[in-house]
């Protein structure tokens, strides 16, 4: 039987929304009904399967990981620097999570996964891989894990789930303006 996690992550770049807007319009994180801000499960497997390879344990298993489709963390709009065809600088702004800032995101994980394998994964994710919507593949949206905490049992309350145990409170927003730059300084 699977148990379940909470996660902190700390971005170490900046984590940017990929659903594009013309400008000046921001491009926004993808977002459920609620209105929370969506991860795929496509998006954690991608970066948790390529270190469970790197780990040389779990390869298999960690594709069975359930993610809660909503992440939790207070998105801002950060810019990202870039050249157009003709050699001038551009920004573009993004809705996302810039360097520093703290989400978190529950998961399923089997069994047969340790608590401290899961989290060596995690952090292997977070160093070589990361998860953002845009740009993963340019460094965006890096990571590092703060914590891997099991969830032991649940209660509904008034129609709103909450958590039995210790679940740690989040962490005060970090409310610096950190600009993403995608070039070098002149």
């Amino acid at each position: 039987m699977p148990y379940e996690v909470y996660v902190r992550l700390e971005f170490t770049t900046p984590c940017l929304g990929n659903e594009r807007n013309d400008d000046p319009d921001p491009n926004r994180m993808m977002r459920s009904g609620s209105g929370g801000i969506i991860f795929l499960q496509s998006w954690w497997h991608g970066c948790t399967v390529a270190a469970a390879e790197r780990f040389s344990m779990h390869q298999k298993r960690i594709r069975s990981v359930k993610w809660s489709s909503e992440v939790d963390g207070k998105v801002r709009l950060v810019d990202r620097f870039y050249y157009k065809r003709d050699g001038s600088k551009n920004i573009k702004k993004h809705e996302g999570f810039a360097a520093l800032d703290v989400i978190s995101v529950r998961a399923l994980v089997p069994d047969d996964v340790p608590p401290e394998d899961f989290k060596t994964i995690l952090s292997i994710a977070g160093e070589f891989f990361g998860i953002s919507p845009y740009g993963w593949k340019k460094g965006y949206g890096r990571f590092n894990v703060l914590e891997v905490t099991k969830i032991y049992g649940r209660n509904t309350v008034k129609g709103k789930r909450e958590h039995d145990g210790s679940v740690p409170n989040k962490p005060e927003d970090n409310q610096a303006a950190i600009a993403d730059n995608d070039v070098p300084e002149a």
